[in-house]
């Protein structure tokens, strides 16, 4: 099974798995009695093959020992700590987690670029001030320079999470109240869903919502966030463990972008409020996200 195929069918491009993780998403009580998995058998076959085959490579270098995640896994899985199943449910969670994610980031920031050309001299400006000060080199320390650019790539992020909804598990028993006085008491174990996408959208949290403003995440202005209310990654011991890499890649993109194009509207450019496609596990564009990409 090649890896389209299988990105496909882990991404809901098919009707078929559209249908079981839909299913999968809402009903996790169901799936697990009715043993409906989130992806087909082939995919999951795929990874434990995956793993199989990889952790035999391993053993058999054991003089070129890798340091990196999956290494971390491995030595786990040696000491007994955990299984097979583990480790392969953690290698599928981070194929998952990263693919599509980044590039959506960076194509939904890019188009928040073209449509404020204001923001787009202002970002390029600062790309070309910081990378004069280390000779023209995109370095780790020259990105963290780049503090516009964190505040574009949050305020795109605010209007366009990449998970639009995130699951969450009740820990104690706690009382929800609603602005219409109705309240709702949560028991340990409820699973929970986020509506982020609505939260970032909120006029009692973000005044004026629907317009693009990277100064919201200002040093001067961030401090007036409510605490939970912007939960692109998440938050709490659960955020995502790749939230820094996540940024420095899109701001690495689109530093590059800046110092050497500048980004313009097409006739094909959609205009806002953006409509997404129904039954994606992330939120696609109807029509895509397009933009002309003209040299400076």
């Amino acid at each position: 099974m090649s890896v389209t195929k299988i990105t496909e069918s882990m991404l809901g491009m098919e009707f078929a798995s559209r249908l079981r993780q839909t299913f999968c998403f809402y009903f996790h009580y169901f799936k697990r009695i009715l043993g409906i998995s989130y992806v087909s058998a082939k995919t999951e076959d795929f990874f434990y093959g995956f793993v199989k085959d990889i952790t035999h490579i391993r053993q058999q270098e054991k003089n070129t020992r890798k340091f990196d995640f999956l290494q971390l896994m491995l030595d786990l899985k040696e000491t007994k700590k955990i299984d097979n199943n583990v480790v392969t449910a953690n290698v599928f969670s981070f194929y998952l987690n990263v693919h599509d994610t980044s590039s959506a980031t960076i194509g939904f920031a890019a188009y928040h670029i073209a449509c404020h050309p204001h923001v787009q001299q202002k970002i390029r400006e600062e790309v070309r001030t910081v990378l004069a000060k280390y000779d023209g080199q995109l370095s780790y320390f020259a990105l963290k320079k780049m503090t516009y650019m964190n505040q574009v790539i949050y305020e795109s992020q605010r209007l366009n999470p990449i998970l639009p909804c995130i699951g969450k598990i009740c820990t104690e028993e706690f009382e929800l109240k609603g602005s219409d006085g109705l309240s709702c008491r949560i028991h340990p174990g409820t699973e929970i869903f986020v509506n982020v996408y609505e939260m970032h959208r909120n006029p009692k949290y973000w005044p004026n919502p629907e317009v693009f403003d990277p100064d919201r995440f200002s040093s001067n202005r961030k401090t007036e966030m409510k605490k939970y209310t912007y939960l692109p990654f998440g938050e709490g011991p659960r955020i995502c463990v790749a939230k820094r890499m996540a940024i420095m890649q899109a701001k690495a993109y689109l530093a590059m972008i800046m110092k050497n194009y500048t980004l313009e509207l097409s006739s094909k450019t959609p205009k806002e409020p953006l409509k997404f496609m129904t039954g994606n596990f992330l939120p696609r564009p109807i029509g895509g996200l397009w933009v002309h990409l003209k040299p400076l």
